[in-house]
């Protein structure tokens, strides 16, 4: 049987929204104005994750908020390098939400690596900075296009 590739479709009407509202709400809760440039939003963020991860904050336990930072958080990845938002299904079985770049070659998944910055069980440093800076900057994994390697 010939292995399966990774399957993309496009966002739903309801989950674009869902995204974008998400958002919204994340960046009303940390107080950034809506002209704050995309490098701004990020440093916010980053400092948010910090500032759990250094207990001088309660990590967040509602799904809105953890979801928000990440829906906040590749909003401006969007914005900032044209990726696209989608659904990935790969062949051994995760499936979520991510932005790619137009050849596909690599996917991050913001909605599930920023909540994961935040963990208690994490010892590495905060990379959502980072990821960020790496993406604008196409320093991102040398693969073929078409591969959605995950990054991040």
């Amino acid at each position: 049987m010939a292995k399966r590739g990774v399957i993309e479709r496009a966002l739903e009407d309801a989950e674009r929204a869902a995204i974008e509202a998400l958002s919204a709400q994340m960046r009303a809760k940390l107080k950034i104005a809506k002209s704050a440039k995309p490098e701004d939003v990020i440093a916010a963020i980053g400092k948010f994750i910090d500032s759990v991860r250094k207990k001088k904050r309660a990590a967040p336990r509602d799904a809105d908020t953890k979801m928000g930072l990440g829906a906040l958080w590749g909003e401006q990845l969007r914005a900032r390098t044209k990726w696209t938002w989608v659904h990935l299904t790969y062949p051994e079985g995760f499936k979520s939400f991510g932005l790619v770049p137009k050849d596909r070659h690599c996917a991050c998944f913001p909605l599930n690596d920023i909540p994961d910055q935040m963990s208690p069980k994490k010892t590495d440093e905060n990379t959502s900075i980072l990821l960020f800076n790496m993406c604008v900057a196409k320093k991102t994994p040398e693969t073929k296009a078409r591969t959605y390697t995950p990054f991040g």
